[in-house]
């Protein structure tokens, strides 16, 4: 099999340096031109103190989507896909039967699958299925160096246990003579974690890690975690990644970060539209466990649902008004409010971008409202 390394596929979140065509997801493709987003599950088995699921969410129903509506959305989406990512904010791994979603996946030959986890519930049979499903990226969050300073973010996980599942990956796939899935990792920025991240590119050098991508911290409220914001340490941030730039290049590692802060110039305090090359409505589907679907992860599920896979067929939701109405808009620059500030990483100017706390009904995955 002729593997190569895939690049980083498109995400959800947070302000890095990339390019624009990746901001505007690249070329049109007429026969698989639609980036997937989905949440298998709405849960995770971390707290990790910066994510929305360190909210009180005892609330919220338990809903994993059935094999039943993955594979009608498989059938009629997957085709048409040119990338799928299996999650969003939830941790897929902790789905017991994951395996057998991958398998379904592999029948329509989509050319980039991804998942991100946090590594903690990886281990030799779910490797196994995705060497066998020829999962193409993984991408797995690691906030720190050293155990210490991992632990204290990521709270319930276990700094050997990830690190020593990641050296797992890589050994099978080595014993099996594949490439893929492609290794990336991913460092939330923060002030608790800011100046390990040059001895972070050192250890995923060692874990053999095919890219990195460093983004910054996005402050939910009622987190409490405003002041880790590099937005308030800005000339010592941009010290940092500037030597962060110069190992990478030494230790031959391919890199996303941030862009460096302007100190010239201040933040705005106006939220802007600050993503000019977006045509997401064009190229996007996000759908949660439930079947329902938004156009950006980013956009509050009450104000943006466009359909339900449980009760209506792809055509009708691509097609709906909602979306058309929206494509109309991008195309003559008009977005909406909801558009204000967006933490998607891609072609903006930093300065444009506002470091202040983010509501969590904004978050997708997690509306207790009835289908």
């Amino acid at each position: 099999m002729n593997e190569k390394v895939m690049p980083l596929p498109a995400v959800s979140g947070g302000v890095s340096e990339v390019s624009k065509n990746e901001a505007s997801f690249g070329e049109y493709n007429p026969k698989r031109f639609i980036f997937v987003f989905m949440d298998l599950n709405n849960k995770c088995n971390l707290r990790c103190r910066m994510c929305h699921f360190s909210h009180d969410l005892k609330s919220v129903p338990s809903v994993t989507m059935s094999l039943k509506l993955f594979e009608k959305i498989a059938e009629q989406v997957f085709p048409k896909a040119t990338q799928i990512n299996l999650s969003c904010g939830a941790e897929p791994l902790i789905i017991p039967d994951f395996h057998d979603y991958l398998r379904i996946v592999k029948k329509y030959r989509v050319p980039v699958v991804g998942i991100v986890t946090n590594g903690t519930k990886l281990n030799e049979a779910i490797i196994t299925a995705m060497l066998e499903t020829d999962v193409t990226n993984i991408e797995i969050s690691i906030d720190g160096a050293t155990k210490e300073t991992y632990e204290k973010i990521r709270c319930g996980a276990n700094f050997e246990k990830v690190t020593k599942n990641i050296s797992l990956l890589q050994d099978m796939k080595k014993r099996a003579g594949r490439r893929i899935p492609c290794l990336h990792l991913n460092y939330t920025l923060m002030r608790s974690n800011l100046y390990e991240f040059p001895e972070f590119l050192r250890l995923s050098k060692r874990l053999n890690a095919d890219s990195v991508r460093a983004t910054h911290l996005i402050p939910f409220k009622s987190l409490n975690i405003i002041n880790e914001s590099l937005g308030l340490y800005r000339e010592e941030t941009n010290k940092v990644l500037n030597e962060s730039r110069s190992l990478a290049k030494e230790l031959g590692l391919s890199v996303i970060m941030p862009l460096n802060f302007d100190l010239n110039k201040q933040e705005s305090k106006e939220l802007l539209f600050n993503k000019p090359n977006c045509r997401i409505p064009n190229f996007s589907l996000c759908i949660i466990s439930d079947g329902r679907v938004i156009p950006c992860a980013w956009f509050p599920l009450k104000e943006w649902c466009v359909g339900n896979f449980q009760i209506q067929n792809f055509d009708e939701i691509w097609h709906g008004e909602i979306y058309k109405k929206l494509r109309e808009q991008f195309k003559l620059s008009i977005y909406p409010d909801d558009c204000k500030n967006c933490p998607v990483w891609g072609d903006e100017i930093l300065q444009n971008y506002s470091f202040v706390e983010k509501e969590r009904k904004d978050v997708f995955n997690f509306s207790p409202d009835p289908v």
